[in-house]
């Protein structure tokens, strides 16, 4: 659990180094961003992905996270970006910033500031998380969640230990 709330800090540190460096300079390296107009029916929000590691441990693999912004409405007075998470689990930053950017923030933020969310792994446009065939995750999902005995406990607990591993 511990390994999993350190890549999304390290997920969150990435997004804002890329999002820093935007299109307005390079304030810290990173890939750009391909921002295209989105949600133009009820505000100027651009989209694009970023391709992250699978594993940053061993850098291999990769997998897309969605992001959507809300650029500054005074481009020449941008100070930089606010990055959005709001929490979940599952909840997606990229509908948070299209259903609240404009409520949320005061025209003097909107107008110095890129509004961005994100969607963590495994949500919104992300890359799915596939971590058991079907099979295995009907077998799991057959353990008891409220254990009577000793051998259903056990049962449970290997079971989350092995979601864990995959």
């Amino acid at each position: 659990m511990l390994r999993r709330w350190i890549a999304l800090g390290v997920l969150g540190a990435l997004v804002l180094l890329l999002g820093l460096a935007g299109e307005n300079g390079a304030a810290a390296p990173g890939p750009k961003i391909a921002w295209s107009p989105c949600f133009q029916q009820i505000g100027p929000f651009e989209c694009g992905t970023v391709q992250v590691p699978l594993d940053y441990d061993t850098q291999s693999g990769t997998i897309s996270i969605a992001l959507a912004r809300l650029p500054a409405t005074n481009p020449g007075q941008r100070i930089g970006s606010l990055f959005l998470n709001p929490g979940g689990p599952g909840a997606s930053g990229v509908d948070f910033v299209r259903d609240n950017a404009t409520a949320i923030f005061s025209p003097d933020i909107q107008e110095r500031f890129d509004i961005v969310g994100f969607d963590p792994r495994g949500v919104g446009a992300s890359t799915a998380i596939e971590c058991v065939d079907d099979a295995t995750l009907d077998r799991l999902n057959g353990n008891d969640p409220t254990p009577d005995d000793a051998v259903e406990r056990d049962a449970l607990i290997d079971g989350a230990e092995e979601f864990v591993a995959a």
